[in-house]
Formats: C-alpha cells, sequence, structure tokens
C-alpha cells in the first residue's frame, strides 16, 4: 500500500505550540481554523482526484459527549470539503503511565455518512485522507494502516505537526496551554463555554488531573446543560463517575 505523509507544520514554535494545546483542549476557533488550513492543503493534492473520502480515529464506542481531538478536525474538513468519512474506532483502556496510545485493543471501522461499508469502499476505489493531530510511531496509525490495507491501497497522512522534529515530547505540547497559564481556569472555561463546544479525551484527561479544589472551581462555573456533559464524557472516557474528593 502507498502511503503519503504531509504536516502542516514541522518547526513548531511557542505560537503553533500554544494553538495546538489549544486545539487538544477542544477549542472550535483553533479546530476550525486548523480545519480550513489543512482542507486547503488536501485540495491541492492532484494524485487525489477528488475520489477520496476523509478518514480518522476514535475511541470505542463512539459518542456525542467526548471526541478525539483529531475526530473533531476531521469532521470539520471533510465538511468543508464535502467528502464521504468513515471512521476507526478502537478500545483501550486508560492508564496514566502507559498512556499515549501503546494499548490499542480491537478496532472496527464503520462508514459514515455516505460510505456504508467495506465492500462499497473497494469498489469505489477510494483513496483514503487520514487526519490526525501529529505524526509519531504509534499502535495506533499501526492499526489503521494494516486495516486500511483492506479497503484501499493509498493513503494519504495529513497531520497538523511533525512531533519527532519538533522539539516537544507529546505530553509537552499537549499540555502547552495549561503549563504555561497561571489562569488554567479561567482559560478551561473560555474554551469550555463556546458554543456546541464538545469534551475532547484530552480535555477530560487534563481535567482528571485537576486539584479536588481547581474541580470544584471548574464545576461551579458550568452551566447545567455543559457540567452534565462533563460527567458523560468523564465515564464514557475513564468508565467511571466523575468524583470531587472532599478535602
Amino acid at each position: 500500500m502507498k502511503v503519503t505523509i504531509f504536516s502542516l507544520y514541522e518547526n513548531i514554535t511557542s505560537k503553533i505550540a500554544m494553538d495546538y494545546s489549544r486545539m487538544k483542549l477542544g477549542d472550535k476557533i483553533i479546530i476550525n481554523r486548523f480545519a480550513r488550513q489543512l482542507a486547503n492543503i488536501i485540495q491541492k493534492q492532484s494524485l487525489l482526484n477528488g475520489n477520496y473520502a476523509i478518514y480518522a480515529t476514535g475511541k470505542y464506542p463512539m459518542n456525542r459527549f467526548c471526541k478525539k481531538n483529531s475526530f473533531l478536525l476531521a469532521e470539520q474538513i471533510a465538511k468543508i470539503l464535502k467528502r464521504p468519512m468513515i471512521t476507526g474506532s478502537y478500545k483501550y483502556h486508560y492508564e496514566k503511565k502507559l498512556f499515549m496510545d501503546n494499548h490499542v485493543n480491537d478496532r472496527v471501522i464503520n462508514g459514515l455518512p455516505v460510505i456504508k461499508n467495506k465492500r462499497v469502499l473497494k469498489k469505489s476505489n477510494y483513496h483514503i485522507v487520514m487526519i490526525d493531530d501529529s505524526i509519531c510511531s504509534g499502535k495506533s496509525l499501526c492499526v489503521s494502516l494494516k486495516e486500511l490495507k483492506t479497503i484501499t491501497d493509498s493513503v494519504s497522512f495529513f497531520s497538523l505537526i511533525k512531533l519527532n522534529k519538533g522539539g516537544y515530547s507529546e505530553t509537552q505540547i499537549n499540555d502547552f496551554l495549561i503549563t504555561n497559564n497561571h489562569k488554567k481556569i479561567n482559560t478551561l472555561l473560555q474554551i469550555i463555554r463556546q458554543k456546541g463546544y464538545i469534551f475532547t479525551s484530552h480535555a477530560v484527561r487534563t481535567i482528571d488531573d485537576l486539584t479536588s479544589h481547581e474541580k470544584q472551581q471548574l464545576m461551579a462555573k458550568l452551566n447545567y446543560n455543559r457540567a452534565s456533559n462533563l460527567k458523560k464524557a468523564f465515564r464514557v472516557y475513564f468508565g467511571k463517575k466523575f468524583i470531587i474528593q472532599c478535602i
């Protein structure tokens, strides 16, 4: 299978790191801007010839309360380019010390909303445009490519950054906004309160790492619907209730 790799940014400045970190937390303004930039690059690739589908991964089961930020990015790109989108969902149990994507289990590919199954996809001879936030050698990427071999013979992998050339570790750049911000609760609230906001997997991990006092501050300033969505996202991602330990 032929795999071509593109990155929006290879040299990562502090401004790019900050925007990337905001995107990881689900900032809709940043996600939409990055989506437009990537969509513009994708449109210029002559090898696609207009016959391609957008592909992204998410945590199984797929749901509307908690999504990977790269999945939100791909959804927006598919909308901009008016292309069909397929999803690869994979199962894992989050363990902070072992994470990032190093214990991926079963994967299921689903067609949404145009491509209904692998047979239709193969028959249509779609080229696959795979969207992720960064390029790194993880099991998630390898498993995706292995599965995609059954439905296509060519994949173009588009990411925002080339992490292994950017001078940051995955943890450092993911948390750049939080570790460089003494008003992190106010910043989290600013992002979470955006109209149509969806909690990302990194956002719930970040909130889980807050102190009990910080969690109380956050929850006290969220309206009922957003607080309820946070609790649902937390249960979907971690498989447990959102609990603030009393000090």
